[in-house]
Formats: structure tokens, C-alpha cells, sequence
């Protein structure tokens, strides 16, 4: 699972650092109500996005959830 999270992690920071107008990581956080810690934790890889918690982000930064989760399952291969 370590290698899913890590690439579900590595595709919402590209997504972040690509979205327009610019966002922080902080913002997409408080958004989605993930706490400081928890986003830590997820941005490395060391715990799984919950469903809900990943389609937030998704639609906060205009991306299709279906796509990212693709992009992951390419990068996690």
C-alpha cells in the first residue's frame, strides 16, 4: 500500500503545484478539513487518502477524481 499512497501523494502535489489560479497545500487542506499532522502524513506516503478526503481535492483544484486516480495507479505500476 506504501507505494499507492506514495504516488496518490506525489499526483495531488503535481496537481496543486499545477492548478490555476495558485493554491497552497495549506489551502487544500483546511478545504477538504484535513488537520496539519494528518496532511503530513499523507502528503509522504505514510497514510492513504480516504475517498471522500481525495474527491474534495480533486474538485477544489478542477481535476476529474477519475483521472487522478488513473495518473496514480500509472505512477504506482
Amino acid at each position: 500500500m506504501g507505494k499507492i499512497n506514495r504516488a496518490a501523494a506525489e499526483v495531488v502535489r503535481e496537481a496543486i503545484d499545477s492548478a490555476r489560479p495558485r493554491v497552497t497545500q495549506r489551502a487544500v487542506a483546511d478545504e477538504a478539513r484535513i488537520s496539519a499532522s494528518t496532511w503530513r502524513r499523507r502528503m509522504t506516503g505514510a497514510t492513504a487518502f480516504r475517498v471522500d478526503e481525495f474527491v474534495i481535492i480533486a474538485h477544489l483544484l478542477g481535476k476529474n477524481p477519475g483521472e487522478l486516480l488513473d495518473q496514480i495507479g500509472r505512477e504506482s505500476a
